[in-house]
């Protein structure tokens, strides 16, 4: 029964580390089912390097000390590149994919969206109504999660990006991309 034990709590460890992969992954703006997929991998694989460690120490017939520590070994293995490739994902930049219609709240308006048309032009769409304007004619600055706009020195409208991720480091992310993209007069449609 403690073999059986001893399985359940590698799966457990492994089905774990897999979860907080893919949470991680998704934070970040990645695919969580692909960093899933490669954590569980590596995992697998550094578990069974582990096991082939811990074969070799006992045909060695080392030492008790030695063995021992090769007995963790597998856990070990397992569980520390899992950890490893977690912490590399986190440590890469934010993904925020580049959109043509992007999902906005707008800070007076409500729930709307803002979609980029070809021309130079952008559309920024509420609930009851909208505004178009050519790039040429917009001034956008991030502020944190929230993006300003100055149209033509007349309009001026507060929006948060609502995209993936939705963190407030993605947002923040998506606001310094956004920004950008209504700054630029090369947008493509």
């Amino acid at each position: 029964m403690s073999g059986l034990n001893g399985v359940l709590v590698v799966i457990m460890l492994w089905a774990g580390l897999l979860a907080w992969t893919a949470k991680v992954a998704q934070a970040q703006g990645r695919s969580p089912l692909l960093w899933a997929l490669i954590a569980g991998l590596i995992g697998g694989a550094s578990f069974a390097m582990g096991l082939l460690l811990f074969e070799k120490v006992i045909d060695l017939e080392a030492s008790t000390a030695l063995m021992l520590l090769t007995f963790t070994a597998p856990l070990v293995l397992m569980a520390g590149s899992m950890t490893a490739l977690v912490f590399a994902l986190r440590r890469g930049p934010i993904h925020v994919a580049n959109a043509k219609t992007w999902p906005v709240h707008f800070v007076d308006r409500g729930e709307g969206k803002v979609r980029f048309h070809g021309g130079g032009k952008v559309a920024f769409e509420w609930r009851d109504g909208s505004r178009e304007a050519g790039l040429q004619n917009i001034r956008a600055q991030a502020d944190g999660e929230c993006v300003r706009i100055k149209i033509e020195d007349t309009d001026e409208l507060c929006l948060m990006p609502m995209g993936k991720p939705e963190t407030p480091a993605g947002r923040r992310q998506q606001s310094l991309k956004l920004a950008g993209m209504l700054r630029s007069s090369h947008v493509r449609a």
